[in-house]
């Protein structure tokens, strides 16, 4: 067995393995790791051409970085492996891919024999406590008011992304929630649905991509709106490395919701009304109808420690009040240390424009990487949002994903918040929220609002 690792071992002198190779930071591949006995097999199968000279000395250890150039080499005679020996190519390839990245072979090789479709799911269970105030500060979740104080929500979705050929990609995701209402309702269930679905066609003209379908509608840093799917659309990206744009033009309605109510029983003695939670926006008058809405989103990259983005989300339908324009950057400050900010202003005719400004502002600490276990992240981060600035069935800011209530859409907000990220394994991540908010003039107090989300990738 040594005779036959040492022949394997000995390609990596042919391929030009140095002694910076014995002093490399990798860590060791274990004596008894399955990779030995596959770059074995392919070595008697002449996949990895021998050294036989004798001058290797086979009790040597060997890092991952030198297995990954044994891998490469065998890469390049993938022509002459039979299906058993292309399957331990594959394996091998997987188990070293990044190491196989950094020396440039991923591009060239690997995406030759990667499957076409990559089936990947995540989920999150979350909480709400003070979810939901009426337009007076107060808490509904007493007789004869509309909704509820508190309630959890788990989520499941599934994505599916695959390459049609060389210049068609798909990508697509499927969604599922449950609501658990502990104070009020029932729990329900949300039908399986598309979440998105779209086809990119790559370098359609002078460097440019289409997209066409159900897209995600994802505009500066979420201020205006996070990736939420469920835009119906096509849209161009076109740019470089530093400037890039994305423009847009389709059918938003079917995000936005409208108002429908049900009735419970409050402790058996009253009916309680309680409103949809997506509920329509202020200023939609168009109701079910077709909303058609142009967006853009221009990015600035001049350095690893800098961006901007500007960003329009502009209403073609008279009904909806929504001209929005917003310009947000973000800054690496130190290793550690980074500060987001963005402004928002809606140029829509409104009945009542006084509060058509938005603008938060974020300075975090380190942060939660779901690939790093023990790591995480805090952060603090101030806001403040005019009634009329927003669409507020659309946005989803990752500090505050309870703003869509009445209390919001007919006062605004402003106020701190403050919260704090941790990987306790790898995927599996779990984020902590405090708010402590007011109406927009600052005349009316909300309930302080506290979230909780655990999230799981797989």
């Amino acid at each position: 067995m040594k005779k036959k690792i040492a022949a394997a071992l000995a390609v990596t002198f042919a391929l030009g393995v140095t002694s910076a190779f014995a002093a490399n930071p990798f860590v060791d591949v274990p004596a008894k790791h399955w990779a030995y006995d596959a770059v074995s097999k392919l070595a008697q199968a002449g996949i990895v051409d021998g050294y036989g000279d004798g001058t290797f000395r086979g009790d040597k250890n060997i890092t991952r970085y030198e297995m990954a150039q044994i891998v490469a080499k065998a890469l390049a005679k993938e022509e002459k492996a039979n299906a058993e020996q292309k399957a331990l190519l594959n394996k091998l390839s997987a188990e070293f891919s990044e190491e196989l990245d950094n020396l440039g072979v991923r591009v060239k090789k690997l995406e030759k024999t990667a499957p076409t479709v990559k089936i990947s799911a995540d989920s999150r269970i979350r909480g709400f406590e003070n979810g939901s105030v009426d337009e007076n500060g107060k808490l509904l979740n007493e007789a004869g008011k509309a909704a509820t104080k508190t309630y959890t929500q788990q989520r499941f979705r599934l994505y599916v992304d695959g390459n049609v050929n060389d210049n068609v990609a798909f990508n697509g995701r499927l969604s599922a929630q449950n609501t658990n209402n502990t104070d009020v309702a029932n729990g329900n269930n949300d039908p399986i649905y598309l979440d998105y679905g779209y086809f990119t066609f790559k370098n359609v003209a002078n460097g440019a991509d289409v997209l066409l379908g159900r897209q995600l509608l994802n505009l500066g840093y979420g201020l205006v709106s996070a990736p939420t799917g469920g835009y119906d659309s096509v849209k161009v990206a076109f740019g470089g490395d530093k400037v890039k744009a994305l423009v847009g033009y389709g059918d938003i309605s079917s995000k936005l919701g409208t108002y429908t109510a049900s009735t419970y029983a409050w402790n058996g003695t009253a009916n309680v009304t309680v409103p949809a939670y997506n509920t329509q926006a202020k200023n939609n008058k168009a109701g079910n109808s077709d909303i058609m809405v142009t967006t853009a989103n221009i990015t600035y990259t001049p350095s690893k420690s800098f961006q901007a983005i500007g960003s329009v989300y502009y209403s073609n339908t008279s009904k909806y009040a929504y001209e929005v324009y917003s310009l947000g950057a973000k800054a690496q400050l130190n290793k550690n240390f980074s500060l987001t900010g963005e402004y928002v202003t809606n140029e829509a005719d409104l009945a009542a424009n006084a509060d058509d400004h938005a603008w938060n502002a974020q300075l975090g600490y380190k942060g939660a990487n779901r690939a790093v276990p023990k790591s995480f992240g805090l952060f603090v981060n101030y806001k403040k949002y005019g009634a009329d600035a927003l669409d507020y069935t659309l946005t989803s800011i990752p500090v505050f994903e309870g703003i869509n209530d009445q209390f919001t859409r007919n006062n605004g907000v402003k106020g701190l918040g403050y919260g704090v990220n941790y990987a306790f394994s790898k995927n599996f991540v779990t984020t902590v929220t405090y708010e402590d908010l007011e109406s927009y003039n600052g005349k009316i107090d909300r309930p302080a609002f506290t979230y909780a989300r655990a999230e799981f990738w797989f």
